[in-house]
Protein backbone atom coordinates (compact mmCIF):
# COMPACT_ATOMS: atom_id res chain seq x y z
CA UNK A 1 0.00 0.00 0.00
CA UNK A 2 1.45 3.61 -0.92
CA UNK A 3 1.48 5.96 1.72
CA UNK A 4 1.72 9.86 2.47
CA UNK A 5 1.82 11.78 5.67
CA UNK A 6 0.26 15.22 6.14
CA UNK A 7 1.86 17.51 8.74
CA UNK A 8 1.69 21.32 9.77
CA UNK A 9 5.26 22.69 10.69
CA UNK A 10 6.54 25.68 12.86
CA UNK A 11 7.52 29.05 11.42
CA UNK A 12 10.54 29.75 13.48
CA UNK A 13 13.73 28.05 10.93
CA UNK A 14 15.08 26.27 13.99
CA UNK A 15 12.27 24.61 15.01
CA UNK A 16 11.16 23.65 11.96
CA UNK A 17 14.51 21.84 10.55
CA UNK A 18 14.19 20.23 13.99
CA UNK A 19 10.32 19.03 13.66
CA UNK A 20 10.73 18.34 9.72
CA UNK A 21 13.64 16.32 10.54
CA UNK A 22 11.54 14.61 13.42
CA UNK A 23 8.38 14.44 11.30
CA UNK A 24 10.47 12.36 8.18
CA UNK A 25 12.37 10.23 10.13
CA UNK A 26 9.04 9.68 12.07
CA UNK A 27 7.09 8.57 9.10
CA UNK A 28 9.56 6.45 7.06
CA UNK A 29 10.06 4.59 10.55
CA UNK A 30 5.95 4.28 10.49
CA UNK A 31 5.79 3.09 6.76
CA UNK A 32 8.27 0.77 7.39
CA UNK A 33 6.61 -0.96 10.86
CA UNK A 34 3.41 -0.86 8.69
CA UNK A 35 4.78 -2.27 5.16
CA UNK A 36 3.70 0.91 3.61
CA UNK A 37 5.33 1.90 0.39
CA UNK A 38 6.36 5.59 0.33
CA UNK A 39 5.94 7.80 -2.66
CA UNK A 40 8.09 10.49 -4.09
CA UNK A 41 5.00 12.71 -4.44
CA UNK A 42 5.40 15.45 -1.24
CA UNK A 43 6.33 18.99 -0.41
CA UNK A 44 6.80 21.53 2.05
CA UNK A 45 4.99 24.78 1.11
CA UNK A 46 6.66 27.80 3.08
CA UNK A 47 4.59 31.05 4.63
CA UNK A 48 6.82 33.13 1.82
CA UNK A 49 5.13 31.04 -0.99
CA UNK A 50 8.67 29.25 -1.25
CA UNK A 51 8.13 25.26 -1.86
CA UNK A 52 10.32 22.38 -1.02
CA UNK A 53 10.18 19.03 -2.32
CA UNK A 54 9.49 16.21 -0.08
CA UNK A 55 9.18 12.35 -0.23
CA UNK A 56 6.10 11.25 1.06
CA UNK A 57 4.99 13.69 3.24
CA UNK A 58 2.88 17.48 2.49
CA UNK A 59 3.45 20.19 5.24
CA UNK A 60 2.27 23.25 5.37
CA UNK A 61 4.16 25.70 7.64
CA UNK A 62 2.10 27.61 10.04
CA UNK A 63 -0.72 27.75 8.50
CA UNK A 64 -3.89 27.33 10.79
CA UNK A 65 -6.31 24.24 9.99
CA UNK A 66 -9.26 26.44 10.15
CA UNK A 67 -8.93 27.73 6.39
CA UNK A 68 -8.43 24.97 3.65
CA UNK A 69 -8.02 27.52 1.27
CA UNK A 70 -4.18 29.26 2.97
CA UNK A 71 -3.31 25.30 2.62
CA UNK A 72 -1.69 24.86 -0.31
CA UNK A 73 0.37 21.55 0.77
CA UNK A 74 -2.95 20.01 1.56
CA UNK A 75 -4.85 21.34 -1.72
CA UNK A 76 -1.62 20.30 -3.59
CA UNK A 77 -2.62 16.58 -1.89
CA UNK A 78 -5.34 16.62 -2.58
CA UNK A 79 -4.67 16.92 -6.64
CA UNK A 80 -2.17 14.20 -6.18
CA UNK A 81 -5.02 12.12 -4.50
CA UNK A 82 -7.08 12.64 -7.97
CA UNK A 83 -4.29 11.21 -9.53
CA UNK A 84 -4.30 8.15 -7.33
CA UNK A 85 -0.60 8.72 -6.46
CA UNK A 86 -1.30 6.92 -3.25
CA UNK A 87 -3.63 4.79 -0.79
CA UNK A 88 -3.63 6.02 2.46
CA UNK A 89 -2.87 9.54 4.14
CA UNK A 90 -1.31 9.35 7.95
CA UNK A 91 -1.79 12.27 10.11
CA UNK A 92 -1.41 12.26 13.93
CA UNK A 93 -4.78 13.69 14.49
CA UNK A 94 -7.89 15.20 13.00
CA UNK A 95 -6.93 18.85 14.64
CA UNK A 96 -4.07 18.51 12.15
CA UNK A 97 -5.72 17.42 9.03
CA UNK A 98 -8.74 20.31 9.93
CA UNK A 99 -10.32 22.34 12.15
CA UNK A 100 -13.04 23.02 9.82
CA UNK A 101 -15.99 20.77 9.61
CA UNK A 102 -17.12 21.31 6.41
CA UNK A 103 -13.70 21.37 5.20
CA UNK A 104 -12.45 18.45 7.04
CA UNK A 105 -15.58 16.28 6.33
CA UNK A 106 -15.46 17.03 3.07
CA UNK A 107 -12.12 16.12 2.42
CA UNK A 108 -12.05 13.33 4.08
CA UNK A 109 -15.41 12.13 2.18
CA UNK A 110 -13.80 12.80 -1.98
CA UNK A 111 -10.49 10.85 -0.52
CA UNK A 112 -13.00 7.88 0.59
CA UNK A 113 -14.61 7.94 -3.25
CA UNK A 114 -11.13 8.02 -5.26
CA UNK A 115 -10.54 4.39 -2.53
CA UNK A 116 -8.10 6.53 -0.29
CA UNK A 117 -8.09 5.84 3.13
CA UNK A 118 -6.96 8.40 6.48
CA UNK A 119 -5.28 7.07 9.80
CA UNK A 120 -5.19 9.26 12.41
CA UNK A 121 -2.18 7.70 14.84
CA UNK A 122 -3.59 9.43 17.72
CA UNK A 123 -6.52 6.82 18.60
CA UNK A 124 -5.45 4.59 15.65
CA UNK A 125 -8.69 6.05 14.05
CA UNK A 126 -8.89 5.69 10.49
CA UNK A 127 -11.79 6.86 7.97
CA UNK A 128 -13.15 3.56 6.46
CA UNK A 129 -13.97 2.27 10.33
CA UNK A 130 -14.41 5.22 12.65
CA UNK A 131 -16.41 7.80 9.78
CA UNK A 132 -18.54 8.55 12.76
CA UNK A 133 -16.28 9.15 15.77
CA UNK A 134 -13.71 11.18 13.36
CA UNK A 135 -16.89 13.52 12.27
CA UNK A 136 -17.63 13.84 15.77
CA UNK A 137 -13.44 14.90 16.77
CA UNK A 138 -13.74 17.28 13.70
CA UNK A 139 -16.70 18.96 15.29
CA UNK A 140 -14.81 19.16 18.66
CA UNK A 141 -11.68 20.76 16.37
CA UNK A 142 -13.37 23.76 15.21
CA UNK A 143 -15.26 23.91 18.87
CA UNK A 144 -11.97 23.96 20.55
CA UNK A 145 -10.67 26.71 17.72
CA UNK A 146 -13.42 28.84 18.65
CA UNK A 147 -12.63 29.19 21.71
CA UNK A 148 -9.29 29.84 21.46
CA UNK A 149 -10.25 32.24 18.96
CA UNK A 150 -12.83 33.99 21.70
CA UNK A 151 -9.57 33.71 24.24
CA UNK A 152 -7.49 35.36 21.37
CA UNK A 153 -9.55 37.86 20.71
CA UNK A 154 -10.11 39.10 24.40
CA UNK A 155 -6.27 39.19 24.79
CA UNK A 156 -5.91 41.30 22.19
CA UNK A 157 -8.56 43.61 22.59
CA UNK A 158 -6.74 43.66 26.29
CA UNK A 159 -3.40 44.84 24.32
CA UNK A 160 -4.97 47.73 22.60
CA UNK A 161 -7.01 48.75 25.41
CA UNK A 162 -2.98 49.00 26.94
CA UNK A 163 -1.94 50.94 23.90
CA UNK A 164 -0.26 48.09 22.31
CA UNK A 165 0.14 47.62 18.65
CA UNK A 166 -1.59 44.53 17.44
CA UNK A 167 -1.85 44.34 13.63
CA UNK A 168 1.00 44.68 10.87
CA UNK A 169 3.35 47.17 11.76
CA UNK A 170 2.99 50.44 9.84
CA UNK A 171 5.53 51.93 8.05
CA UNK A 172 7.26 54.81 9.59
CA UNK A 173 7.28 52.66 12.93
CA UNK A 174 9.06 49.66 15.17
CA UNK A 175 6.99 47.34 17.22
CA UNK A 176 9.07 46.92 20.67
CA UNK A 177 7.49 45.18 22.94
CA UNK A 178 4.20 45.42 21.47
CA UNK A 179 4.26 49.02 21.57
CA UNK A 180 5.20 51.36 18.12
CA UNK A 181 8.22 53.07 18.16
CA UNK A 182 9.17 55.70 15.22
CA UNK A 183 11.28 54.45 12.58
CA UNK A 184 13.90 57.95 12.16
CA UNK A 185 14.33 56.21 8.47
CA UNK A 186 11.28 55.61 7.62
CA UNK A 187 9.69 58.96 9.31
CA UNK A 188 11.85 60.94 6.95
CA UNK A 189 10.20 59.07 4.15
CA UNK A 190 6.83 59.73 5.55
CA UNK A 191 7.72 63.61 5.94
CA UNK A 192 8.95 63.30 2.16
CA UNK A 193 6.00 61.89 0.86
CA UNK A 194 3.20 64.69 2.78
CA UNK A 195 5.87 67.59 0.96
CA UNK A 196 5.67 66.07 -2.56
CA UNK A 197 1.72 66.05 -1.91
CA UNK A 198 0.79 68.95 -0.43
CA UNK A 199 4.19 71.30 -1.44
CA UNK A 200 4.99 69.88 -4.96
CA UNK A 201 1.80 68.99 -5.92
CA UNK A 202 2.07 65.11 -7.03
CA UNK A 203 -0.74 62.54 -6.99
CA UNK A 204 -0.48 59.28 -5.37
CA UNK A 205 1.25 57.65 -8.80
CA UNK A 206 3.45 60.20 -9.13
CA UNK A 207 4.42 59.87 -5.46
CA UNK A 208 4.67 56.13 -6.09
CA UNK A 209 7.06 57.21 -9.07
CA UNK A 210 9.28 59.05 -7.18
CA UNK A 211 9.54 56.62 -4.37
CA UNK A 212 10.74 53.81 -6.93
CA UNK A 213 12.55 55.70 -8.78
CA UNK A 214 14.94 56.78 -5.49
CA UNK A 215 14.72 53.26 -4.45
CA UNK A 216 13.26 53.59 -1.45
CA UNK A 217 11.81 50.23 0.05
CA UNK A 218 8.96 49.49 1.38
CA UNK A 219 8.33 48.05 4.94
CA UNK A 220 8.72 44.48 3.52
CA UNK A 221 11.16 45.66 0.91
CA UNK A 222 8.31 45.58 -1.50
CA UNK A 223 7.00 47.73 -4.23
CA UNK A 224 5.60 50.68 -3.89
CA UNK A 225 1.84 51.00 -4.82
CA UNK A 226 -0.66 53.66 -4.55
CA UNK A 227 -2.57 52.18 -1.74
CA UNK A 228 0.37 52.39 0.39
CA UNK A 229 0.89 55.99 -0.68
CA UNK A 230 -3.09 57.19 0.10
CA UNK A 231 -3.20 55.11 3.19
CA UNK A 232 -0.11 57.24 4.84
CA UNK A 233 -1.51 60.57 4.03
CA UNK A 234 -4.98 59.59 5.65
CA UNK A 235 -3.66 57.58 8.47
CA UNK A 236 -4.19 59.88 11.69
CA UNK A 237 -1.66 57.99 13.35
CA UNK A 238 1.18 59.66 12.02
CA UNK A 239 -0.44 62.54 14.21
CA UNK A 240 0.13 61.06 17.39
CA UNK A 241 -3.54 59.49 17.38
CA UNK A 242 -3.51 55.74 17.77
CA UNK A 243 -6.92 53.78 16.51
CA UNK A 244 -7.26 50.00 17.42
CA UNK A 245 -10.24 47.90 17.11
CA UNK A 246 -11.81 49.62 14.31
CA UNK A 247 -12.73 45.74 12.45
CA UNK A 248 -13.23 42.55 13.81
CA UNK A 249 -13.56 38.79 12.23
CA UNK A 250 -16.47 37.44 13.16
CA UNK A 251 -16.30 33.90 11.78
CA UNK A 252 -12.77 31.98 12.01
CA UNK A 253 -13.64 29.55 9.18
CA UNK A 254 -14.24 32.45 6.60
CA UNK A 255 -13.34 35.80 5.98
CA UNK A 256 -16.51 37.98 7.92
CA UNK A 257 -14.91 41.30 8.70
CA UNK A 258 -17.46 43.55 11.01
CA UNK A 259 -16.75 47.38 11.03
CA UNK A 260 -16.89 48.56 14.13
CA UNK A 261 -18.69 51.91 15.41
CA UNK A 262 -16.55 54.38 15.89
CA UNK A 263 -17.89 54.97 19.48
CA UNK A 264 -16.32 51.42 20.14
CA UNK A 265 -12.97 52.48 18.83
CA UNK A 266 -10.09 52.13 21.34
CA UNK A 267 -8.15 55.52 21.24
CA UNK A 268 -4.65 56.83 22.33
CA UNK A 269 -2.89 60.25 22.15
CA UNK A 270 0.70 59.54 22.12
CA UNK A 271 2.38 62.47 21.26
CA UNK A 272 5.61 60.43 21.33
CA UNK A 273 4.56 58.84 17.53
CA UNK A 274 3.60 62.42 15.78
CA UNK A 275 5.77 61.97 12.69
CA UNK A 276 3.92 65.37 10.98
CA UNK A 277 1.49 67.56 12.46
CA UNK A 278 -2.07 67.91 12.75
CA UNK A 279 -2.07 70.86 10.68
CA UNK A 280 -0.25 69.35 8.11
CA UNK A 281 -2.51 66.28 7.97
CA UNK A 282 -5.49 68.53 8.09
CA UNK A 283 -4.25 70.65 4.91
CA UNK A 284 -4.07 66.63 3.31
CA UNK A 285 -7.13 65.79 4.28
CA UNK A 286 -8.86 69.17 2.88
CA UNK A 287 -6.86 68.62 -0.51
CA UNK A 288 -8.04 65.51 -1.10
CA UNK A 289 -11.64 65.98 -0.59
CA UNK A 290 -10.96 69.49 -3.11
CA UNK A 291 -9.67 66.70 -5.77
CA UNK A 292 -12.31 64.28 -4.75
CA UNK A 293 -15.36 66.78 -5.36
CA UNK A 294 -13.27 68.23 -8.63
CA UNK A 295 -13.40 64.84 -10.33
CA UNK A 296 -17.02 64.26 -9.23
CA UNK A 297 -18.31 67.46 -10.39
CA UNK A 298 -15.94 67.20 -13.98
CA UNK A 299 -17.97 63.63 -13.90
CA UNK A 300 -13.98 61.75 -13.47
CA UNK A 301 -13.92 59.40 -11.09
CA UNK A 302 -11.04 58.92 -8.62
CA UNK A 303 -9.95 55.41 -10.24
CA UNK A 304 -9.41 57.50 -13.36
CA UNK A 305 -5.30 57.82 -12.40
CA UNK A 306 -4.53 54.85 -14.43
CA UNK A 307 -5.31 55.32 -18.29
CA UNK A 308 -8.23 52.01 -18.88
CA UNK A 309 -9.62 52.50 -14.97
CA UNK A 310 -13.38 51.83 -15.07
CA UNK A 311 -13.48 51.05 -18.91
CA UNK A 312 -12.53 47.26 -19.46
CA UNK A 313 -14.99 44.96 -18.32
CA UNK A 314 -14.56 40.95 -18.29
CA UNK A 315 -17.11 39.57 -20.68
CA UNK A 316 -17.72 36.64 -18.70
CA UNK A 317 -18.94 38.01 -15.69
CA UNK A 318 -18.83 41.65 -15.98
CA UNK A 319 -16.79 42.74 -14.00
CA UNK A 320 -14.04 45.54 -14.49
CA UNK A 321 -10.86 44.42 -14.77
CA UNK A 322 -7.77 45.91 -12.72
CA UNK A 323 -3.76 46.57 -13.16
CA UNK A 324 -1.65 44.58 -11.96
CA UNK A 325 2.23 44.13 -12.01
CA UNK A 326 3.09 41.15 -13.60
CA UNK A 327 6.03 38.60 -11.93
CA UNK A 328 7.90 35.91 -13.53
CA UNK A 329 10.00 33.12 -12.64
CA UNK A 330 13.51 33.51 -12.72
CA UNK A 331 16.07 30.56 -11.83
CA UNK A 332 18.36 31.41 -8.71
CA UNK A 333 21.81 29.84 -8.80
CA UNK A 334 20.38 27.12 -6.28
CA UNK A 335 18.73 25.90 -8.99
CA UNK A 336 15.53 27.00 -7.28
CA UNK A 337 12.90 29.40 -9.07
CA UNK A 338 12.00 32.73 -7.48
CA UNK A 339 9.11 35.06 -8.35
CA UNK A 340 10.38 38.72 -9.38
CA UNK A 341 8.13 41.61 -10.45
CA UNK A 342 8.48 43.20 -13.91
CA UNK A 343 8.35 46.51 -14.72
CA UNK A 344 5.21 46.03 -17.20
CA UNK A 345 1.16 45.44 -16.17
CA UNK A 346 -1.86 43.76 -17.38
CA UNK A 347 -5.65 44.18 -16.82
CA UNK A 348 -7.12 41.35 -15.22
CA UNK A 349 -10.71 40.10 -14.44
CA UNK A 350 -11.08 41.53 -10.57
CA UNK A 351 -13.48 39.05 -9.32
CA UNK A 352 -11.59 35.81 -10.32
CA UNK A 353 -8.34 37.64 -9.65
CA UNK A 354 -9.51 38.73 -5.78
CA UNK A 355 -12.09 35.67 -5.52
CA UNK A 356 -11.07 32.77 -7.98
CA UNK A 357 -13.68 30.68 -9.52
CA UNK A 358 -16.51 31.48 -7.13
CA UNK A 359 -16.77 34.56 -8.56
CA UNK A 360 -15.54 34.22 -12.51
CA UNK A 361 -14.47 31.31 -14.12
CA UNK A 362 -12.18 32.92 -16.31
CA UNK A 363 -8.98 34.73 -15.43
CA UNK A 364 -9.52 37.27 -18.78
CA UNK A 365 -6.25 39.09 -18.73
CA UNK A 366 -4.97 41.24 -21.62
CA UNK A 367 -1.22 42.95 -21.74
CA UNK A 368 -1.27 46.71 -20.90
CA UNK A 369 0.54 47.00 -23.95
CA UNK A 370 -1.50 45.18 -26.22
CA UNK A 371 -4.39 47.00 -25.14
CA UNK A 372 -3.27 50.56 -25.81
CA UNK A 373 -1.83 49.46 -29.27
CA UNK A 374 -5.74 47.97 -29.90
CA UNK A 375 -7.54 51.45 -28.84
CA UNK A 376 -4.86 53.14 -30.92
CA UNK A 377 -5.81 51.29 -34.08
CA UNK A 378 -9.22 51.40 -33.23
CA UNK A 379 -9.25 54.76 -33.07
CA UNK A 380 -6.92 55.88 -36.17
CA UNK A 381 -9.24 52.84 -38.18
CA UNK A 382 -12.45 54.96 -37.09
CA UNK A 383 -10.63 58.09 -38.28
CA UNK A 384 -10.18 56.53 -41.93
CA UNK A 385 -13.57 55.52 -42.37
CA UNK A 386 -14.89 59.27 -43.32
CA UNK A 387 -17.09 58.14 -46.04
CA UNK A 388 -19.76 56.09 -43.85
CA UNK A 389 -19.53 57.87 -40.73
CA UNK A 390 -22.89 59.82 -42.43
CA UNK A 391 -24.47 56.02 -43.04
CA UNK A 392 -23.23 55.15 -39.19
CA UNK A 393 -25.33 58.58 -37.71
CA UNK A 394 -28.32 57.49 -40.35
CA UNK A 395 -28.52 54.13 -38.55
CA UNK A 396 -28.01 55.60 -35.49
CA UNK A 397 -30.72 58.12 -36.03
CA UNK A 398 -33.09 55.60 -37.89
CA UNK A 399 -32.66 53.31 -34.59
CA UNK A 400 -33.15 55.69 -32.08
CA UNK A 401 -35.55 58.31 -33.28
CA UNK A 402 -38.68 58.07 -35.24
CA UNK A 403 -40.38 60.46 -36.96
CA UNK A 404 -43.96 59.83 -38.17
CA UNK A 405 -45.63 62.25 -39.73
CA UNK A 406 -49.27 60.06 -40.46
CA UNK A 407 -49.03 59.58 -36.44
CA UNK A 408 -48.84 63.25 -35.59
CA UNK A 409 -51.39 64.15 -37.84
CA UNK A 410 -53.74 61.24 -36.41
CA UNK A 411 -53.33 62.63 -32.72
CA UNK A 412 -53.74 66.07 -33.95
CA UNK A 413 -57.17 65.01 -35.45
CA UNK A 414 -58.03 63.14 -32.05
CA UNK A 415 -57.56 66.32 -29.63
CA UNK A 416 -59.72 68.28 -32.27
CA UNK A 417 -62.84 66.18 -31.85
CA UNK A 418 -62.05 65.36 -27.95
CA UNK A 419 -62.37 69.49 -27.88
CA UNK A 420 -65.28 69.55 -30.07
CA UNK A 421 -67.00 66.81 -28.23
CA UNK A 422 -66.15 69.05 -25.18
CA UNK A 423 -67.35 72.16 -26.17
CA UNK A 424 -71.14 71.07 -27.48
CA UNK A 425 -70.98 68.54 -24.30
CA UNK A 426 -70.89 72.80 -22.28
CA UNK A 427 -73.77 73.98 -24.66
CA UNK A 428 -75.89 71.30 -23.31
CA UNK A 429 -75.23 71.77 -20.30
CA UNK A 430 -75.66 75.45 -20.55
CA UNK A 431 -79.33 74.61 -21.78
CA UNK A 432 -79.72 72.50 -18.83
CA UNK A 433 -79.69 68.92 -21.13
CA UNK A 434 -77.40 67.36 -18.74
CA UNK A 435 -76.56 68.13 -15.61
CA UNK A 436 -73.53 70.05 -13.62
CA UNK A 437 -72.02 66.35 -12.78
CA UNK A 438 -72.54 64.32 -15.95
CA UNK A 439 -70.68 67.49 -17.35
CA UNK A 440 -67.51 67.54 -14.67
CA UNK A 441 -67.98 63.15 -14.82
CA UNK A 442 -67.24 63.80 -18.77
CA UNK A 443 -64.05 66.29 -18.00
CA UNK A 444 -62.27 63.73 -15.85
CA UNK A 445 -61.75 61.56 -18.70
CA UNK A 446 -61.53 64.62 -20.95
CA UNK A 447 -58.54 65.88 -19.27
CA UNK A 448 -56.66 63.12 -18.90
CA UNK A 449 -56.78 61.95 -22.67
CA UNK A 450 -56.52 65.48 -23.96
CA UNK A 451 -53.14 65.78 -21.67
CA UNK A 452 -51.80 61.69 -22.84
CA UNK A 453 -52.42 62.88 -26.58
CA UNK A 454 -50.85 66.68 -26.77
CA UNK A 455 -47.72 64.34 -24.85
CA UNK A 456 -47.56 62.04 -27.39
CA UNK A 457 -47.87 64.55 -29.75
CA UNK A 458 -44.96 67.09 -28.23
CA UNK A 459 -42.92 63.99 -28.35
CA UNK A 460 -43.23 63.22 -31.98
CA UNK A 461 -42.65 67.15 -32.74
CA UNK A 462 -39.30 67.48 -30.49
CA UNK A 463 -37.83 64.13 -32.42
CA UNK A 464 -36.79 66.68 -35.04
CA UNK A 465 -34.94 68.80 -32.43
CA UNK A 466 -33.59 65.49 -30.88
CA UNK A 467 -32.31 64.28 -34.17
CA UNK A 468 -31.04 68.06 -34.47
CA UNK A 469 -29.11 67.31 -31.19
CA UNK A 470 -27.75 64.04 -32.20
CA UNK A 471 -26.23 65.41 -35.24
CA UNK A 472 -24.41 67.82 -32.95
CA UNK A 473 -23.33 65.82 -30.16
CA UNK A 474 -22.10 63.58 -33.11
CA UNK A 475 -20.15 65.87 -35.27
CA UNK A 476 -18.16 66.73 -31.57
CA UNK A 477 -17.59 63.41 -31.21
CA UNK A 478 -16.22 62.64 -34.81
CA UNK A 479 -13.53 65.67 -34.12
CA UNK A 480 -12.76 64.60 -30.47
CA UNK A 481 -11.51 61.22 -32.19
CA UNK A 482 -10.00 63.34 -35.45
CA UNK A 483 -8.29 65.92 -32.61
CA UNK A 484 -7.41 63.70 -29.64
CA UNK A 485 -3.65 63.26 -29.15
CA UNK A 486 -3.19 59.94 -29.68
CA UNK A 487 0.31 59.35 -28.21
CA UNK A 488 -0.67 61.23 -25.28
CA UNK A 489 -4.08 59.56 -24.40
CA UNK A 490 -5.58 59.88 -20.76
CA UNK A 491 -8.48 58.06 -18.91
CA UNK A 492 -10.71 60.98 -19.69
CA UNK A 493 -10.28 60.99 -23.30
CA UNK A 494 -11.21 57.43 -23.19
CA UNK A 495 -14.28 57.90 -21.53
CA UNK A 496 -15.80 60.09 -24.24
CA UNK A 497 -14.97 57.90 -27.27
CA UNK A 498 -15.46 54.45 -25.98
CA UNK A 499 -18.23 53.36 -23.77
CA UNK A 500 -16.04 49.98 -22.68
CA UNK A 501 -14.19 47.74 -23.66
CA UNK A 502 -14.81 43.84 -23.20
CA UNK A 503 -12.13 41.16 -22.74
CA UNK A 504 -13.72 37.97 -22.86
CA UNK A 505 -13.03 34.16 -23.37
CA UNK A 506 -13.86 32.02 -26.84
CA UNK A 507 -17.18 31.43 -26.37
CA UNK A 508 -17.01 27.78 -28.04
CA UNK A 509 -15.39 26.76 -24.54
CA UNK A 510 -17.99 27.73 -22.43
CA UNK A 511 -22.16 26.58 -21.91
CA UNK A 512 -24.89 28.80 -22.41
CA UNK A 513 -24.67 29.27 -18.72
CA UNK A 514 -21.23 30.54 -18.41
CA UNK A 515 -19.58 26.55 -17.17
CA UNK A 516 -16.62 25.35 -18.75
CA UNK A 517 -17.55 22.46 -21.35
CA UNK A 518 -16.65 19.15 -20.37
CA UNK A 519 -13.32 18.62 -22.22
CA UNK A 520 -11.98 22.33 -20.59
CA UNK A 521 -13.41 21.54 -16.79
CA UNK A 522 -9.93 20.93 -15.26
CA UNK A 523 -9.31 24.60 -16.43
CA UNK A 524 -11.44 26.04 -13.82
CA UNK A 525 -8.10 24.59 -11.23
CA UNK A 526 -5.93 25.51 -12.99
CA UNK A 527 -6.50 29.25 -14.41
CA UNK A 528 -3.27 30.40 -14.77
CA UNK A 529 -1.56 27.77 -16.35
CA UNK A 530 -4.60 27.82 -19.06
CA UNK A 531 -4.07 31.59 -19.68
CA UNK A 532 -0.08 31.19 -19.97
CA UNK A 533 -0.52 28.41 -22.40
CA UNK A 534 -3.48 29.48 -24.70
CA UNK A 535 -3.70 33.47 -23.92
CA UNK A 536 -3.76 34.70 -27.71
CA UNK A 537 -6.22 32.02 -28.78
CA UNK A 538 -9.03 32.37 -26.87
CA UNK A 539 -9.19 36.37 -26.41
CA UNK A 540 -11.86 37.91 -28.33
CA UNK A 541 -11.98 42.17 -27.71
CA UNK A 542 -14.36 44.48 -28.71
CA UNK A 543 -15.02 47.95 -28.46
CA UNK A 544 -18.23 50.09 -28.01
CA UNK A 545 -17.61 53.45 -28.85
CA UNK A 546 -20.27 56.26 -27.64
CA UNK A 547 -22.03 56.49 -30.87
CA UNK A 548 -22.38 52.60 -32.14
CA UNK A 549 -24.08 49.54 -30.92
CA UNK A 550 -22.63 45.96 -31.05
CA UNK A 551 -24.06 45.05 -33.87
CA UNK A 552 -23.14 48.53 -35.88
CA UNK A 553 -19.49 47.58 -34.50
CA UNK A 554 -20.03 43.97 -36.27
CA UNK A 555 -20.42 45.72 -39.43
CA UNK A 556 -18.29 48.54 -39.63
CA UNK A 557 -15.52 46.23 -38.46
CA UNK A 558 -16.28 43.00 -39.05
CA UNK A 559 -15.95 41.37 -35.24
Amino acid sequence: MRAVAYCRVSTNDLDQLNSLHNQVAHYQDLFSKKGYTPVKVGVLYKKNGEKIPLEGIFADEGISGTKIKHRKAFKYMLRCAEDKEFDIVICKNVQRFSRNIADGHNALKRLKQLGINVYFEDGGLNYFEHEDIINLFLSMAQSESRIKSSACKFGIRKAQLDGKWTSNCPYGYNRVNGYLKINESEAEVVRKIYDLYLNEGLGHKKIVDYLTENKIPTKKNGIWHTQHVKHILTNPLYTGIQITHKSENMDINVRNIKEIPEDDWIIHKKPELQIISKDIWERAQDLAKKKLDMMMKNNVRPSSTNLFSTIVYCGNCGGVLRRKRKRTKRREGNGQYKMIWLDTFEWVCQNNDMYGVKRCNCRNSVDEEILLKFVKDEIIRYRDIKEVHEILLEKYIQKNFSYDENKANEIESNILELKQDYDNRQRLNGKGIITDDELEEFAKGYRIKISELERELLKIKNVRADIEEAKRQYEDFIKYINNVDIDNLTNIDLKKIFYKIVIRTDNNMLNEDGSFKDEYETLKEYPYLWINKSKRTVKIMTAEMMFMDNQEMNLLFGF
